[in-house]
């Protein structure tokens, strides 16, 4: 994945892992929210790439898009961050051989 910067700060974002799923649920975006959080996910999500707390992924976030930053670039790292995982595609593929199974 290809390094991002957020309010100054440049970091190559994580693939979606058990622990950032852990990581983003202890920060406010468990995945039975996502579709109707989509801020308190990227703030999760970049919460969980720099290992820092939600409120400071809130604050650097806040200072990024006020200094007149998108979250384009984010809102694509997280994508591709569940594109990329292997952890998330045991899940889809768990979930659609539950459904075959039915």
């Amino acid at each position: 994945m290809k390094k991002i910067t957020i309010n100054g700060v440049a970091f190559v974002p994580s693939p979606v892992t058990f622990n950032v799923l852990c990581a983003m649920e202890e920060a406010g975006a468990p995945m039975g929210t996502w579709g109707k959080l989509d801020m308190s996910i990227l703030r999760a999500y970049l919460a969980a790439c720099l290992v820092c707390s939600a409120e400071e992924a809130g604050d650097m976030i806040g200072a990024h898009v006020m200094g007149g930053g998108k979250l384009d670039a984010l809102r694509e790292a997280f994508a591709s961050g569940l594109e990329e995982s292997d952890f998330f595609a045991a899940l889809r593929n768990r979930t659609a051989a539950n459904e075959n199974a039915e």
